[in-house]
């Protein structure tokens, strides 16, 4: 009876393993609803849900994805974002993914050498990486596919469509119309960078509004650059892809105000299901997140040229609200 129990123990693990080794990466984090396009079948995904090469991964309204890799590439997928895991594999490490639509931070811990290879695919733009971090928005104007990357840490070796490559440098952002029309490159100012990393679930919003005009985002720029950097040694560069027209969450904030701030009355809101995840968790959380004195609110406004609202985060110090908990 002992050797049956056994042999059916050592059968179970054996299958457990094989299971764990056929996936390529996990949901990290998961706000609100996102989903998994498997075979032409839909399945909704869950915490610690496994991934799969070839997997179309795909974010809800008001949601938030984290994916994390074998090879401890993380994503951040924004509402209404698309992601495809074109190739992956843990043997030779040629990997392609696809930003289709959406809003996304990419993450690449490991370095990748000389022998691999990453691609990142997206409308009018490609990009290969040795080991950087970098956000990327994908979007349609007046029927155009339009992209926007930013590039945080590391270098990205960078090809638009209908242009040499180049590489992006740390602190760098493009959008592929400008930079088809006059190798346009602006930087990011340094708050912006500051608040982009010390919040690893900030996205980078739009820079072009529905119509095709720019938003002039002046606290979120420091100067236009005109002169790309040459390129870095070959790394080979996918094809770009189509996206539709999508609305990503904005959580960076405006250049801090120079005047003593004042006390913040938070306004009450009961009807918790119809708010975004992010203002929902914190509203969850108020009692944990003042004891660590870790406070801020929310405001919206809107960019010029846009005449859309978007929504901002401030950070404070919690002694700057007034409220009882």
């Amino acid at each position: 009876m002992r050797s049956v129990f056994l042999v059916t123990f050592t059968f179970l693990i054996s299958i457990t393993t094989l299971a764990i080794e056929k996936g390529i990466g996990q949901v990290a984090l998961i706000k609100g609803e996102a989903s998994v396009v498997r075979n032409n079948k839909k399945i909704s995904l869950t915490l610690n849900a496994m991934l799969d090469e070839a997997d179309i991964i795909s974010t809800s309204d008001q949601s938030l994805l984290k994916i994390t890799l074998k090879d401890k590439t993380n994503f951040i997928l924004g509402a209404n974002s698309t992601l495809e895991i074109k190739k992956y594999s843990t043997n030779d490490r040629q990997n392609i993914f696809n930003f289709i639509k959406g809003s996304f931070r990419t993450k690449v811990q490991e370095k990748v050498k000389e022998d691999q290879s990453l691609q990142f695919m997206a409308n009018q733009v490609s990009v290969g990486v040795r080991g950087t971090e970098f956000l990327t928005n994908t979007y349609t104007v007046s029927n155009k596919g339009v992209s926007d990357l930013a590039l945080l840490e590391g270098n990205l070796q960078t090809a638009v469509t209908n242009s040499q490559e180049f590489a992006l440098k740390a602190g760098e952002v493009i959008n592929t119309t400008a930079y088809q029309t006059s190798k346009e490159v602006k930087k990011l100012s340094e708050s912006a960078i500051k608040e982009l990393l010390s919040n690893e679930l900030s996205l980078l919003p739009k820079l072009q509004d529905i119509s095709g005009k720019f938003n002039e985002m002046n606290d979120f720029f420091e100067t236009s650059l005109s002169t790309p950097t040459p390129p870095l040694p070959s790394i080979a560069a996918g094809a770009a892809s189509a996206a539709a027209l999508v609305t990503a969450p904005k959580v960076l904030a405006d250049k801090e105000e120079k005047k003593e701030p004042r006390p913040i009355a938070i306004t009450n809101r009961h009807n918790l299901k119809n708010e975004p995840w992010d203002i929902r968790d914190a509203i969850l959380r108020r009692k944990e997140m003042r004891e660590e004195n870790n406070c801020f609110y929310w405001f919206y406004k809107a960019l010029p040229g846009s005449g859309e609202l978007e929504r901002f985060r401030r950070e404070r110090d919690c002694d700057d609200f007034e409220y009882d908990l």
